[in-house]
């Protein structure tokens, strides 16, 4: 991350999981809490940002680290069909991708793209 900064998610207790930004010696600089979330892990598509998915909220999120920018958009996963997600990015094509797919006993899978830099508006461009 820039300024040789690191991002770590985790629990940060009971029922709350969080975000943590931490500059280079180890100090929290800030941070997201999330009430009954399930968070997945994140992807960096920049040096300033990160997304991810947070499953018991079905929502995606994104956080620019530098300007505090933080954005949320409605997501709505096959929870029923799919045990796992988690979300990607392609730097060549600038293309976000959040990627489902089934439990052990179910062949369910669902990858879902959408443009970068995710918008408040953003909706799939293609769904496979």
């Amino acid at each position: 991350m820039f300024n040789k900064t690191l991002v770590v998610v985790g629990i940060k207790c009971h029922r709350t999981e969080y975000v943590g930004h931490f500059d280079a010696e180890g100090n929290i600089i800030k941070e997201k809490l999330f009430k009954d979330s399930n968070l997945q892990e994140f992807v960096t598509p920049s040096d300033r940002e990160i997304a991810w998915v947070d499953e018991d909220r079905d929502v995606v999120c994104q956080w620019n680290l530098e300007t505090d920018e933080y954005l949320e958009f409605d997501y709505k996963l096959n929870i029923e069909k799919a045990d796992h997600h988690s979300v990607f990015y392609f730097p060549e094509t600038k293309l976000i991708v959040v990627h489902e797919h089934g439990r052990k006993d179910s062949n369910f899978f669902k990858l879902s793209y959408y443009k970068y830099p995710l918008t408040k508006e953003s909706e799939p461009i293609h769904e496979f």
